[in-house]
């Protein structure tokens, strides 16, 4: 009897493997011939080729996906294919052996490296292998997560208002954190076995460091982390760094710890400063904007806003989209809007459900490993819980993420249009009537028009984009004249009584101003400036209302106050209450940072969101780590775009103010110039001919001309020239 040996492989390692395997075999009985399958599976190599085997063979089948060392088939007959070939088409394989149809393999350095060359060109294929590598280890995560979270859940849940709850302390709840931190692993896991595959073992590290970074948001200013496809594009990044260092030539005496210490520090350095600074920042920036962007769209179509969060919820499963989407539905219960939450959680399951019973269906259609997987999204779609689509998606994202887009798009319509909702009675929130009524006293209204508007906050804004003066929008929520007057009632009687508020904060005060922020750090040799990222929007409601307690209110009452000076759940730029409250907030962080800056010898100021240091001796390298620590300890994050370090030599400019003469404060010298050329062209040409000449249409340009020129003055109380101008303009402003 002949004897055919035979390796099988493809990038899960699960069923087609063993589905070649079995086919190859039954392939060489039906002619007589014995055919032994070394398998390269998910637990490694099984019935392992030995010497003899391979002496003794007629010829050897090779069909994979993986790469597969073919160094000790030199002198044999050998057909190479892929793994679907060896299931499709075994018998023409064993065939092709045994007539002797099959080349002769030569062992040779020029052939080997030709080989490698011709994989490495097929750029495609092999991020399909590499792909597939990190889904073969991390669909073990997802299905054990996944199943761990749901049995917690069934066995041991409790139904609340909130939803359902597992008691603290219970067995159940130990298994919930067990599943929670095996669903943690999944983007890691994924992110670090797509770089293994690409640049074997030296990329391991850097790809698990990146996927960490991808599921870890708040390193790049994001409430929601990036998910699967973060960690898909941390797995690429950190495989193809760390081949590129692997490529680079070195003294041998480097050679030995360039797997070990050179390529994993190297490469997770790289990957994650490109993914903070180059993809993160920009991506948190789009998730911001989206948030906005849903919150404008309340008042439009609900349909249209319906298939919008609908395709968010299904886009990433989990991800960055999906968070954005899930938190603005429990932002709008928050303040009394439940048509919403309902589509929402109607597209939430979609996706497990329907590819879970399309696995069970269509059997036919799926890999045995996929049906398993199939299981345990079903269950996970049960419990709302949508990473249970993930690993299909992962294995054919081409197919599958627009079918279930579509899907929970239209689930989320249907939804919507048959008035699928929350239950007013399950998720309204609970307002003490005592409270209510006390707050309605405090603010002058009646109890019955309190609670109205407690029912829905969100109709009492008007939200526009305006334009920053540096480039940009910002969302501006301005509330209607009713809910303007209760906070400007809640910051007169309450908020600005508060002295919690640290001297170093000196914006939103009243008899302060950027002048107050500014002179503190004149003369200073060394100047540093950081920005807090999405200022207001980080201040959460829980926050607000833990603010309200601190400053003495019963918790009933505190939430009430809480609810009415909130919107979305954060702080809304624009309300009356808004600055007060951030400085109130910020104490404690103020409070550490100006303890710091003493420790150093500088001086600390906060305007808003703008902090400054100065000193004439600073340790930059020491200090600004411990500061952007302090801020992301209390709950802020640091724009690191906005943070610049300037020297005894440079140009500084403190919130528009500029001491860069060390001697006074003064205004930057190209505001000077412009400021100065309008006066000019008014009072030599005329109004009507600057403006003409200008472009400017501004029926209170003057008026606007005038202001710079007083802030101007504020700046520089004694300067002659800007006193003239303002009484010059102002004649000609009377005369008009």
């Amino acid at each position: 009897m002949k004897k055919i040996i035979a390796i099988t492989s493809c990038p899960v390692g699960i069923a087609h493997t063993y589905m070649a395997a079995e086919n190859l075999e039954k392939a060489g009985k039906a002619v007589g011939a014995e055919v032994k399958v070394e398998t390269h599976g998910s637990i490694g190599i099984e019935n392992e080729l030995t010497a003899r085997d391979i002496e003794e063979a007629a010829g050897v089948i090779i069909a994979a996906d993986t790469k597969i060392d073919k160094s000790r088939f030199g002198g044999k007959p050998l057909i190479t294919v892929g793994v679907q070939e060896g299931i499709h088409h075994a018998d023409e394989l064993v065939r092709d052996i045994l007539a002797g149809k099959a080349p002769v393999y030569k062992s040779t350095e020029a052939i080997i490296s030709s080989e490698n060359k011709s994989e490495s060109e097929n750029l495609g294929k092999k991020i399909y292998k590499s792909l597939m590598n990190g889904v073969s280890y991390m669909v073990p995560f997802v299905v054990t997560g996944g199943l761990l979270i749901a049995i917690s859940l069934t066995l041991g849940g409790t139904a609340t208002p909130e939803g359902i709850k597992i008691p603290e302390g219970t067995i159940w709840a130990t298994m919930n954190s067990i599943g929670s931190i095996a669903m943690g692993l999944m983007v890691p896991i994924l992110s670090a076995f797509i770089a293994q595959s690409i640049a074997d073992r030296p990329g391991l590290v850097p790809g698990f460091v990146g996927g960490m970074l991808a599921a870890n948001g708040a390193l790049y200013g994001s409430d929601a982390n990036a998910g699967f496809l973060g960690g898909i594009i941390t797995g690429f990044l950190a495989g193809f760094i760390a081949l590129g260092i692997k490529k680079v030539r070195v003294p041998k005496a480097l050679q030995s710890i360039m797997p070990i210490i050179v390529i994993p520090i190297l490469g997770s350095l790289a990957v994650g400063f490109v993914f903070i600074y180059v993809i993160g920042e920009p991506v948190a920036l789009l998730f911001s904007s989206l948030t906005h962007f849903l919150a404008g769209m309340q008042g439009g179509s609900e349909i249209v806003l319906a298939m919008i969060l609908g395709a968010m919820i299904a886009f990433d499963m989990g991800g960055p989209f999906n968070k954005v989407a899930f938190l603005f539905g429990s932002g709008l219960i928050a303040e009394g809007n439940y048509s919403i939450m309902g589509p929402i959680a109607v597209a939430i399951c979609i996706p497990p459900l329907a590819l879970g019973l399309a696995s069970l269906i269509l059997k036919t259609k799926f890999t045995k490993t996929e049906r398993e997987a199939g299981k345990a999204s079903l269950a996970m779609g049960l419990f709302g819980i949508t990473e249970g689509a993930i690993p299909f998606a992962s294995t054919d994202p081409l197919r599958v993420i627009p079918s279930i887009v579509i899907g929970a798009m239209t689930g989320s319509v249907i939804a919507m249009l048959s008035g699928v909702t929350v239950s007013r009675a399950q998720y309204v929130q609970k307002y003490d009537e005592s409270a209510v009524v006390w707050c309605a006293n405090l603010l002058g209204m009646e109890t019955g028009q309190l609670k109205e508007i407690l029912r829905n906050v969100s109709v009492h804004y008007r939200e526009f984009w305006m334009r920053k003066r540096k480039g940009g929008y910002r969302m501006i929520s301005a509330p209607n004249k009713t809910m303007q007057s209760i906070q400007a009632t809640i910051n007169s009687r309450i908020l600005s009584p508060v002295t919690m508020i640290h001297p170093a904060a000196v914006g939103f005060r009243n008899g302060h101003s950027v002048v107050d922020n500014a002179n503190p750090h004149l003369g200073k040799r060394y100047v540093l400036k950081m920005d807090i990222h999405d200022f207001f929007f980080s201040i959460r409601s829980p926050r607000v209302k833990k603010t309200f307690e601190k400053i003495g209110y019963p918790e009933n009452v505190s939430k009430v106050l809480g609810t009415l000076c909130c919107l979305h759940r954060h702080l809304p730029q624009g309300a009356p209450t808004s600055p007060s409250l951030s400085n109130i907030v910020s104490y404690e962080m103020d409070r550490k940072l100006a303890a710091l800056a003493a420790e150093y010898g500088l001086t600390y100021t906060r305007y808003a969101d703008d902090l400054t240091f100065s000193g004439d001796v600073f340790p930059k390298e020491q200090i600004i780590p411990r500061i952007k620590q302090i801020i992301r300890d209390e709950k802020f994050e640091p724009n690191h775009k906005k943070t610049r370090f300037i020297n005894e030599y440079g140009r500084k400019i403190i919130t528009g103010v500029s001491i860069s003469s060390g001697v006074k404060l003064t205004i930057p010298k190209a505001r000077k110039r412009e400021i100065r050329k309008n006066v000019y062209f008014i009072l030599t040409k005329g109004l009507a001919e600057h403006q003409r000449r200008i472009g400017s249409s501004d029926p209170v340009y003057l008026k606007r001309l005038i202001g710079e020129l007083c802030y101007w003055r504020s700046i520089e109380p004694d300067n002659s020239y800007v006193s003239d101008s303002i009484a010059a303009l102002k004649r000609l402003e009377k005369g008009y």
